[in-house]
Formats: structure tokens, sequence, C-alpha cells
């Protein structure tokens, strides 16, 4: 997860990451969609490294 998002948005990788500004809630829709292995990556700004949340 990026601020604005990247690429299609859609979350199936870094290049398209879901925007935290889509919905007041993204964050925790993102959270509930993980499956059991699965990573997320998120970052509070555009230009760091993302940080996996296993």
């Amino acid at each position: 997860m990026l601020p604005q998002g990247a690429g299609e948005k859609n979350g199936q990788n870094w290049e398209n990451a879901l925007s935290y500004a889509a919905a007041e809630n993204s964050l925790e829709q993102a959270w509930q969609q993980l499956q059991p292995g699965a990573t997320r990556f998120s970052s509070a700004v555009a230009n760091t490294k993302p940080v996996a949340c296993n």
C-alpha cells in the first residue's frame, strides 16, 4: 500500500499497490483480505522501502 497507490492499484504486487487514500478504512479492508501465508507491503510515503506485514 502507498498513500496514492501505484499502477492498477489492485494490490497484486508492489508495482500495483493499493491506495491508502482510496477509502477511509482502506488499510483495514486490505488486512481483512489477507490469506494465510500472504504478505502485505505498506509504506507511509511513496519513496521509502516497503515493510512486509506477514
